[in-house]
């Protein structure tokens, strides 16, 4: 999955088809990955995640130019969230897998949600990483997304608190923005708090953009002691939001429980 997303992401970036229509009443396919120096069409070993990137010694086997570390660097994110929510909902140690065997409809449309979801965070991530922006294209998804499944499963009473802390938390940030003329914030940032208001309820939803401020401090202040960054460049927000909703994703009890 992580291989995929990287996948989309150079597409996307790129404004490249990710599918290939082959017209004639033919069916589509994904089109072939290739190698984004020398164009050539990479063959399946090339594209074993992280070991393909390991034997070729960071290399594409035909112009032996180097591979982004962006490529092992989201398959191993991708892989160890997808685990450790895996364990989060199936615990692992207490023979979890033999539950999962014997999942309902309704705890399997939970775990696609919840990894569908960690996937569009990953590619919202990389872009705003990369680009210094939150993209409509996923964040609007996203959003509708959780709507969508909040209104299906959570209680009227949770659910109006939700919304209104949601709203809440998004506006502060909505205000940052516009008072600052996007220098502390983004709008995609503001988009992306109203996202995990009503992701995680609270009182999941302080704790991540806590989380997310300490984070992104003690971050700043490294790259701009070891001077890769100064006090005038722009640090993305959303990767650091994103990290503390997965935080607070996976050990808000742990975290709360310690306050």
């Amino acid at each position: 999955m992580g291989s995929f997303l990287n996948c989309l992401i150079y597409r996307l970036e790129n404004n490249l088809p990710i599918f290939v229509d082959l017209l004639k009443n033919k069916p589509w396919k994904f089109s072939r990955s290739f190698c984004p120096h020398c164009k050539k069409d990479l063959k399946w070993f090339e594209l074993i995640p992280i070991i393909s990137f390991v034997i070729q010694k960071f290399c594409c086997r035909s112009c032996h130019r180097k591979i982004s570390w962006q490529y092992p660097v989201v398959e191993i994110i991708t892989g160890l969230l997808f685990l450790l929510i895996f364990n989060s909902q199936f615990s692992l140690s207490a023979g979890g897998f033999n539950e999962f065997l014997d999942l309902g409809i309704f705890e399997i449309l939970n775990l696609v949600y919840l990894l569908t979801v960690t996937s569009l965070l990953i590619l919202i991530a990389v872009f705003d990483y990369k680009y210094y922006i939150i993209p409509n294209k996923f964040i609007y998804p996203l959003i509708l997304l959780v709507t969508g499944y909040q209104l299906l499963l959570t209680p009227h009473s949770l659910l109006l608190t939700t919304i209104i802390v949601s709203f809440a938390f998004a506006t502060f940030f909505f205000l940052m923005t516009v008072l600052s003329g996007g220098r502390w914030m983004g709008m995609g940032d503001a988009k992306l708090v109203l996202f995990m208001g009503l992701f995680l309820g609270w009182p999941r939803i302080f704790l991540a953009i806590f989380l997310s401020f300490i984070l992104g401090s003690l971050i700043s202040l490294i790259l701009i002691f070891t001077k890769q960054k100064t006090l005038k460049d722009i640090i993305p927000f959303g990767p650091f939001l994103i990290l503390g909703t997965f935080i607070a994703l996976l050990w808000s009890d742990y975290l709360i429980g310690l306050i």
